[in-house]
C-alpha cells in the first residue's frame, strides 16, 4: 500500500521510501547483511471437524466446511536478502517479547561482525 501512486506522500516519506528501496535493490558490501523483518497477526487455526477426503477419479477433493476454532496466533518473520535464509516464531501474543526472541534466533545463526571483517 505505501507504494501506491494514488495515495499523496509527503516528502519526508518519499525520502525514507527511497532510503529503504535504495538499501534493497543496491549491491551489498561483503560486510553488510540487510534483514526484513514482518508479521502477520491474527491468524487463526481452524481444523476441520472431519478429514479431508482424497481426490478419485471423477471425483474432486472433499473438504469439511465446518471447523473448530482455535483462537488466534502471530507469525513473525525474518528474511536475509543476501542469502535468502528464511526465520521464524509463532506465538499465542505479538509484544516486544516475542518479537526479541525473532533478533535472538537470528542473532543466534549469524556470523559475528568481527568474523565478517576478518573474512
Amino acid at each position: 500500500m505505501w507504494l501506491s501512486p494514488k495515495v499523496p506522500r509527503d516528502a519526508v516519506f518519499a525520502a525514507a521510501t527511497r532510503r529503504i528501496c535504495e538499501l534493497y535493490t543496491r549491491p551489498l558490501g561483503p560486510h553488510e547483511r540487510v534483514i526484513c523483518a514482518d508479521e502477520h497477526t491474527s491468524i487463526q487455526p481452524r481444523p476441520r471437524l472431519h478429514p479431508t477426503r482424497a481426490a478419485k477419479p471423477d471425483c474432486p477433493t472433499q473438504v469439511e466446511h465446518e471447523y473448530r476454532r482455535l483462537g488466534a496466533l502471530n507469525l513473525l518473520g525474518a528474511l536475509d536478502t543476501r542469502t535468502g535464509q528464511v526465520w521464524g516464531e509463532i506465538a499465542d501474543r505479538k509484544r516486544q517479547v516475542e518479537f526479541l526472541a525473532l533478533l535472538a534466533k537470528i542473532d543466534a545463526d549469524l556470523p559475528s561482525f568481527r568474523s565478517l571483517q576478518h573474512a
